[in-house]
């Protein structure tokens, strides 16, 4: 465990956990994207992303329904461009920890130790990373599987960005249908 503890990439993960438990506290203490774009301006929304990017670093992203309020606040492309580019941004942070951690802890070995059907998993194929990334909860743990077996990481961003895009157009559309039935 203390060789755990002493990893770059588990620390990195543990801070980044923090970080992100710490900005949804912060927007909340805001007033949320109202009041973080009253009080930023129009350095507001860059915000709101940056914040978003924290968050989903975490698998606190999972469950907070950000990408939903993206679309009631912002409409529907706007409000999936914002959620894109914070999955995009988390995405590309996730690949670097899991990259450090697979560094620190010779991921290669434990590769080895696991079972045959587990190894032949196709962790760099572009259908995996697009498809993988559909089922819920996924999304975080393929881009640090995918960071520890140094898969290319302009792959990891073009099947990213193929991934992404569904779930978030949907998830605004169901934000803007919020806001319509109200």
């Amino acid at each position: 465990m203390s060789g755990l503890m002493q990893s770059r990439g588990v620390q990195s993960a543990v801070a980044a956990f923090l970080a992100g438990a710490l900005v949804i506290g912060w927007a909340h203490q805001q007033g949320g994207p109202e009041g973080i774009h009253e009080r930023w301006g129009v350095a507001g929304p860059v915000i709101w992303v940056l914040m978003q990017v924290i968050v989903h670093v975490t698998p606190l992203g999972d469950f907070v329904p950000w990408s939903v309020l993206n679309g009631s606040m912002f409409g529907l492309w706007i409000g999936m461009l914002m959620t894109w580019l914070s999955w995009m941004g988390s995405a590309s942070a996730q690949y670097a920890i899991g990259r450090r951690t697979a560094q620190d802890l010779d991921w290669d070995t434990k590769i080895a130790r696991l079972p045959i059907w587990l190894q032949r998993l196709p962790i760099s194929h572009p259908v995996f990373l697009i498809v993988a990334r559909q089922f819920p909860l996924m999304a975080g743990p393929i881009n640090v599987a995918a960071g520890a077996a140094r898969v290319p990481f302009v792959r990891l961003l073009w099947t990213t960005a193929i991934g992404v895009f569904p779930p978030a157009l949907l998830l605004a559309a169901v934000g803007v249908g919020i806001v319509g039935a109200i």
